[in-house]
């Protein structure tokens, strides 16, 4: 299990890392409307209700666009330079959309991708490493008894 240490140094697992997120890193000093929108999702991705951590970066995105006047699409283009790596499921539908687009024009027409977007399809691409799930003392007594 991967752990963080906090700020007040307390320690917790990284529910994001385990799921294969990669949430994004702060932009250059002198981006400061990138940084208003990054400290804006990072502060509702924090404010997010307990939920599977992809659907948790889905609606941290969808409130920064809400409260910046934003589109979706925007939103996740800007994190996603920024380094956002997720699911397909915590972006929203017009981003899809969009990265579907560009990937017709760089077929058709060979025009280049943006690097950042390159590397999240490759991200979608790569095959997820399997997550072992330790089973309890006695249910793991059980199972060897069902093998043999």
């Amino acid at each position: 299990m991967t752990m963080i240490t906090t700020t007040d140094g307390y320690t917790r697992p990284n529910e994001f890392l385990e799921k294969g997120i990669q949430l994004p890193l702060p932009p250059a000093r002198n981006a400061v409307y990138d940084m208003e929108v990054y400290a804006l999702f990072m502060r509702q991705l924090r404010h997010e209700p307990k939920a599977r951590p992809a659907i948790r970066v889905f609606n941290a995105m969808r409130s920064t666009a809400e409260a910046m006047f934003l589109d979706e699409r925007d939103v996740a283009l800007m994190l996603c330079g920024l380094g956002l790596r997720a699911p397909k499921t915590a972006f929203p539908e017009s981003f899809i959309g969009y990265l579907q687009r560009c990937m017709s024009r760089q077929y058709l027409y060979s025009e280049p991708m943006r690097e950042d977007l390159s590397e999240l399809l490759a991200y979608w691409r790569a095959p997820r490493r399997a997550v072992a799930i330790r089973l309890p003392a006695y249910a793991q007594a059980r199972a060897e008894e069902a093998l043999v």
